[in-house]
């Protein structure tokens, strides 16, 4: 179980360090144990006297969440120019709602899969919870209230253009 956590935290900080939008600690590699379990190796970050940053974090947190949409502005911008466009090198716009590897909330891993809008992808991020509180307690009137719930999240977004953003996952006091 460490290992997916791990590798879904490592490849989270690469994918928001290539932003330049937020100062996360560099993933290093995770290794697996002897006897089991595994280990995250990332740079150390002198984290002291941050509340004069937290201003600065609110920012950068507000364009991590903006930069898939200012890619894809760019990236329209830059092709109807004549000798622009994306370079190979350059991260690409993301236009659908996932990720390409599992993460998880604590020890429960979250499904990422592709889905081509918002409603979709929410719903399955749910579904992943309903299951676990079905197996844990079985509970009947959960199970019913979120069958009707899940045909009416469609209709709450229908008439709103969502665009794909990259979030980060465990933002508390603790680990900022």
């Amino acid at each position: 179980m460490a290992r997916i956590v791990f590798d879904g935290e490592a490849a989270s900080l690469q994918t928001i360090l290539q932003t330049h939008t937020v100062r996360v600690p560099k993933p290093i590699t995770v290794l697996d144990m002897a006897e089991g379990g595994a280990v995250f190796v990332m740079e150390h970050l002198k984290m002291t006297h941050l509340r004069r940053y937290e201003a600065q974090l609110g920012e950068e947190i507000a364009n991590l969440h903006l930069h898939n949409q200012k890619l894809g502005e760019r990236l329209n911008r830059d092709t109807s120019t004549v000798g622009k466009g994306c370079g190979q090198g350059e991260l690409q716009p993301v236009a659908k709602f996932g990720f390409h590897t599992t993460t998880c909330c604590g020890y429960i891993p979250q499904r990422n899969d592709w889905q081509s809008d918002w409603a979709t992808f929410f719903i399955s991020r749910l579904q992943t919870q309903m299951d676990l509180i079905e197996k844990d307690y079985g509970d009947r009137k959960a199970r019913e209230l979120w069958a009707a719930l899940q045909l009416k999240i469609p209709e709450m977004f229908k008439d709103m253009e969502i665009v794909p953003a990259l979030l980060h996952g465990d933002l508390w006091g603790g680990n900022v």
